[in-house]
């Protein structure tokens, strides 16, 4: 994806959507999103995961065959991603997924009616797998994660109520607003504990939940928009500033001052 330069050049995706909502800092936001000028360093696991990507349906969302290390290459995990990648192909075959366009690029315009004008923001999505399920229009998600029984964090898909699943509210609005089909939208949870678990989820998404995020979406792009005019203004935190790539003159250099009251 090419730097934003103008108004125009943004495309709101659902990854950016959970970097703005996350705290980030909009000097780090800019620098990721908009400038391009500080890249994400995905971390092992990440790496894992698209390695069996692309093992499993023969793409990356980069187009690019992921390279391991060659310690990667003698762990235990990489063996256990070999067994899970021939347990998708045996559920491809049981579940009789067909019709697989593997790493889809889907983009679309939301007409927001603001202020008695019309204002066209773009979106976008990339389906890890756009396929029938059994003759059903299905967008697959697929993830690897550490153990599909994990009950906190970021990634507790023991209880996957409790995360930010936003990404399937946002790829069934894309392919509702570009296929004119409303799919069902599955995330395919694979893990690398010895059990070798598999999870499979359907995101069941409620006509509320599609409103809430285009008002997301919007109040997000306004401030994007305010930001590409105006300035995106640093919010420095400590705990942050020690490992942040951008360096800038806010840089908090010492930790913030707690008082407690004895």
């Amino acid at each position: 994806m090419a730097p934003i330069r103008k108004i125009e050049d943004i495309y709101v995706t659902q990854s950016m959507m959970k970097a703005w909502s996350s705290g980030i800092c909009p000097l780090v936001f800019k620098a990721m999103w908009i400038d391009e000028t500080v890249s994400f360093t995905p971390s092992e696991m990440m790496m894992y995961g698209n390695y069996f990507e692309h093992q499993a349906i023969g793409a990356t969302m980069t187009g690019k065959a992921p390279e391991l290390t060659d310690k990667m290459k003698k762990s235990v995990y990489f063996e256990r991603i070999q067994s899970q990648v021939q347990k998708w192909h045996e559920i491809v075959r049981e579940m009789k997924i067909t019709n697989i366009a593997p790493q889809r690029s889907v983009e679309g315009v939301i007409n927001f009616d603001y202020d008695s004008n019309v204002l066209p923001v773009k979106v976008k999505g990339h389906f890890d797998v756009d396929c029938l399920v059994d003759g059903v229009p299905t967008i697959i998600d697929l993830k690897l994660t550490g153990n599909v029984n994990n009950m906190y964090g970021d990634y507790s898909w023991g209880d996957p109520g409790s995360m930010d699943l936003k990404q399937s509210i946002h790829y069934k609005m894309l392919k509702k607003m570009v296929d004119g089909v409303m799919p069902q939208f599955m995330y395919f949870v694979f893990d690398i504990t010895p059990d070798l678990g598999v999870k499979i989820i359907r995101a069941d998404i409620r006509e509320v939940s599609f409103d809430a995020h285009q008002k997301e979406i919007f109040v997000m792009w306004n401030e994007i928009v305010y930001g590409l005019m105006n300035g995106f203004e640093a919010k420095p935190k400590y705990t942050d500033c020690i490992s942040c790539p951008v360096k800038c003159p806010m840089m908090m250099k010492v930790p913030e001052i707690e008082t407690v009251e004895i």
